[in-house]
């Protein structure tokens, strides 16, 4: 049998929701960017990003001489701050 919800108070089946959309935390955000880009997406400085990366607390890792942060790592870093 099917699972059954309300809807605006009609009843739909659950098959008929469409899946949600992928999104989330940055989801506008490129896969990878620069330290200057972490911090306009956080609303710090680039200083702030370079401190936590520095302290362990923000993943990155280098191309060449350049540091590069991952959107994941990102989200990981707001995730384990809000809960602290």
């Amino acid at each position: 049998m099917e699972q059954m919800a309300t809807s605006g108070g009609r009843l739909v089946y659950l098959t008929d929701v469409p899946p949600e959309q992928p999104g989330g935390l940055f989801s506008d955000a490129p896969d990878t960017f620069d330290m200057s880009k972490a911090a306009e997406l956080l609303g710090v400085t680039r200083q702030t990003i370079k401190r936590e990366i520095d302290r362990g607390n923000l993943r990155s890792f280098h191309v060449g001489t350049r540091v590069r942060i991952t959107r994941q790592a990102l989200v990981d870093y707001v995730l384990e701050r809000e809960g602290a």
